[in-house]
């Protein structure tokens, strides 16, 4: 009854479970206040499961083939499109300065110069 409060779970299905993994030899009852050992942990501690154990044959394919690709090509890219992107901005900088606004002088201001 205290673990089916605990999981929320009603007393008939938490005992067909309890009973279940004892019959399949899962579960002991270690002792007579309701303790119970599941046998298959130590076996799970530490090992992987298949997925995980694709998951890093994966990383590691990904690993490998991105070593092959030449990262100073990919950099050199970048430099390049950052410096083309500095020139454009040094040749609008200095469109501006050769339209700048005219500026306007005199007493109330209306003497273009």
């Amino acid at each position: 009854k205290e673990l089916a409060l605990t999981i929320d779970e009603t007393d008939d299905d938490v005992m067909v479970t309890v009973n279940y993994l004892i019959n399949q030899g899962l579960l002991e009852v270690v002792t007579e206040n309701d303790e119970y050992y599941l046998t298959e942990i130590p076996n799970l501690i530490g090992s992987e499961t298949a997925w995980a154990e694709k998951k890093r044959r994966y990383r590691q394919n990904k690993q490998r083939t991105l070593s092959l690709m030449s990262p100073s090509h990919v950099r050199q890219e970048i430099e390049i499109e950052k410096d083309i992107e500095i020139d454009k901005d040094k040749e609008r900088e200095g469109e501006i300065d050769k339209k700048s606004t005219p500026i306007f002088y005199g007493e109330f201001k209306n003497v273009r110069g």
